[in-house]
């Protein structure tokens, strides 16, 4: 969560690129994603029945669809302009939902500051008439730049898909000191 906040904050702010450290840049070209002040995004598709994403290859395709398929943005790569209303209005979600009392426990990452955030906005933008044009979906981004290193968290409790709204156990850490 706390990459995905500053991630926002650093981009509206300033303007930029932001990528996961776990990606791995391919080497080809990559001055045009700097050329107009449009936002650019990865689209994801992940299949419900076979727990797997589903290739950008197959999913991009005109009238491509099938039941269980849910479609979203990722937060990176997250390249924009200063200002940039997308992102402002990711931010302002994020800032709103972590700012909202948890009565169940721990905020779901995923649509609290995550792609669920992200994708939100987009549509709320565009919804509110922000043309269509103030960003380019990123169909092809994986020959730029791809996921390629195992880390050890994504298999264990520290993933935050796992660990999603699980309480908080204070006693449990101070009895571990």
């Amino acid at each position: 969560m706390m990459s995905d906040y500053f991630r926002y904050s650093y981009v509206f702010v300033e303007g930029g690129f932001y990528i996961d450290a776990d990606d791995v840049y391919h080497g080809t070209p990559i001055d045009q994603l700097f050329a107009d002040g449009r936002l650019k995004l990865q689209p994801f598709c992940y299949d419900v029945a076979t727990s797997q994403m589903v290739a950008p290859s197959i999913f991009t395709e005109p009238g491509a669809n099938q039941p269980g398929w849910i479609f979203y943005f990722n937060t990176t790569p997250l390249i924009a302009s200063r200002h940039h209303p997308i992102v402002e209005r990711a931010l302002l979600n994020a800032t709103l939902s972590l700012e909202m009392e948890q009565a169940r426990g721990l905020p779901e990452v995923q649509a609290t500051t995550g792609p669920g955030n992200l994708t939100r906005s987009v549509f709320e933008v565009l919804n509110e008439g922000c043309s269509p044009d103030a960003m380019m979906v990123a169909h092809d981004w994986e020959l730029t730049s791809t996921s390629q290193w195992s880390l050890s968290y994504r298999n264990d409790s520290r993933n935050w898909r796992l660990s999603n709204q699980q309480a908080y156990r204070a006693s449990s850490l101070l009895g571990a000191q």
